[in-house]
């Protein structure tokens, strides 16, 4: 500002010029009136002035002529976009002077502008948000449009900060979705393998009843004939008793026999020895006493020997006799306990159709809840398709609500079999058609990136989600219905 501030004004120059010449022409033209002598002298000197003045005049037009020239110059590398030409030489020159100066100053100033502007972005293309513009010696709107381009700054940080979390977020719902899938994929086989096991624990239950159902009737034909054995038991006991009875009166009636037996012996001897008194004329009844005699030893060997054969039957019988009353009391004992034995497996019985019954339950639960898990995973390849364009997810969600697994058990003979009677089964078909053409038309809309409407696309996954939880909810409703054992198969 000194040295423009010491610039004498253009105007002045040319003032002090124009007023030489006037005075020259005044002068030379009063000159024979001044002076008849130096008439032609005043002449010459007021000529030379002119001409020196009108020299002066040149050449202070060529100076003009030529800084007009270089500000052209320094205005058209300018809208070339090179900044750095300044204007010099420019003392003397009055106004054009200070507007050279001023054009400096504001290609200074535009330079420092888009040389901060410049510096800033470059640490920006770095991702570095630190280097702010420094707005030191700019003025006006070129300071007003850092503080705007500062604020950018400080938006494109945030943006930044914003942009990196979203990748983060992309990248690690990437891998959740991926995980995801895979998770329930086995949680999935995990099912099934449970599902068939629980199958044949089903199963196991069942025989198990039907076993214990079987053997509650061998119980029971094993307790009627324990039952009968004790009656037959019972009858022995009798018999016995009786055949012990007459055995004794038998007893009694061989006693009886031996004393006649004996009286008959004491009678024969007596009889033997009359006839030995009577001589000759008794022999004939000394042999018919004799006779008598050996009938009447004879009768009571065999009296002897049928009392001791009826003292062993006796006694046989006794022994009969204890070893019924105690088989009676045996069999009185076992099928007291065969009783307890039949309310037990009675009980058995009972648990193990409860067991059957809950097992069916959780065989049918398991098994919708496989049918809603590969719901599940269909729609998350789905996302993972539209996310990131995976030809592998494309090919799994590409389906027709007729190809995919739950539409093929859907049309199988076994869930028409199973679930037809219940009036959900009949109503799933028709979201679970929207939830295939939905997605297919949100894979569709989100097919060319520049072409994509995000909001169609969310549009039509909404109206996805919306029949899945239609569907969701008509399998809940499915739970009141049997199941077949062979549908996990589908899965």
């Amino acid at each position: 500002m000194s040295k423009r501030s010491r610039l004498p004004l253009y105007r002045t120059q040319l003032f002090i010029v124009v007023g030489i010449c006037i005075f020259s022409l005044i002068v030379a033209a009063l000159a024979p009136l001044i002076s008849k002598q130096y008439e032609h002298a005043i002449t010459l000197g007021c000529l030379f002035l002119i001409a020196l003045s009108i020299s002066f005049l040149s050449w202070s037009a060529m100076k003009v002529e030529h800084l007009v020239r270089y500000m052209h110059g320094a205005l058209r590398f300018a809208n070339k976009g090179q900044l750095n030409r300044r204007i010099t030489d420019t003392p003397n020159l009055g106004e054009i002077g200070f507007v050279a100066w001023e054009l400096n100053d504001f290609l200074d100033q535009v330079e420092t502008y888009f040389n901060e502007v410049n510096a800033c972005m470059k640490r920006v293309e770095t991702n570095d948000f630190d280097r702010l513009p420094i707005k030191e010696n700019l003025y006006g709107q070129f300071a007003q449009s850092l503080d705007f381009f500062e604020h950018a700054i400080h938006v494109m940080r945030q943006g930044k900060k914003l942009q990196n979390s979203i990748a983060l977020n992309s990248k690690l719902a990437e891998l959740n979705v991926t995980n995801l899938i895979n998770n329930l994929n086995l949680n999935q086989s995990d099912l099934i393998t449970m599902s068939a096991q629980i199958d044949g624990v089903t199963e196991l239950a069942r025989n198990n009843r039907s076993r214990s159902q079987d053997a509650n009737q061998n119980i029971k034909a094993m307790s009627s004939d324990i039952e009968s054995i004790d009656n037959a038991m019972g009858k022995i006991v009798s018999v016995n008793e009786t055949l012990s009875q007459q055995a004794k009166e038998i007893e009694s009636s061989l006693t009886l026999i031996n004393q006649i037996t004996e009286q008959t012996t004491l009678l024969a001897l007596n009889a033997s020895i009359e006839a030995a008194r009577a001589g000759e004329h008794g022999r004939g009844f000394a042999v018919v006493a004799d006779e008598v005699k050996h009938l009447s030893q004879q009768t009571q060997k065999i009296a002897e020997e049928i009392f001791r054969k009826i003292n062993g039957f006796t006694s046989a019988m006794k022994q009969t006799l204890d070893s019924s009353l105690h088989a009676s009391e045996q069999a009185k004992r076992t099928n007291e306990k065969l009783v307890d034995v039949v309310q037990g497996v009675n009980t058995i019985t009972d648990s193990a159709d409860k067991i059957a019954d809950v097992l069916v339950g959780v065989n049918r639960d398991s098994f919708l809840t496989l049918i809603k898990l590969d719901h599940i995973i269909y729609k998350q390849n789905a996302y993972f398709a539209i996310n990131n364009e995976s030809d592998q997810a494309r090919q799994e969600v590409n389906l027709t609500h007729t190809e995919c697994r739950m539409g093929k058990w859907y049309d199988s003979n076994d869930a028409q079999a199973g679930y037809s009677a219940n009036h959900a089964f009949a109503q799933i078909e028709e979201p679970h058609r929207i939830i295939h053409e939905e997605v297919h038309k949100a894979l569709s809309a989100s097919a060319h990136a520049s072409q994509s409407r995000p909001d169609i696309v969310v549009q039509h996954m909404s109206n996805a989600e919306s029949a899945s939880d239609q569907v969701f909810d008509l399998v809940n409703q499915l739970k009141h219905s049997s199941v077949s054992e062979s549908d996990a198969d589908l899965f």
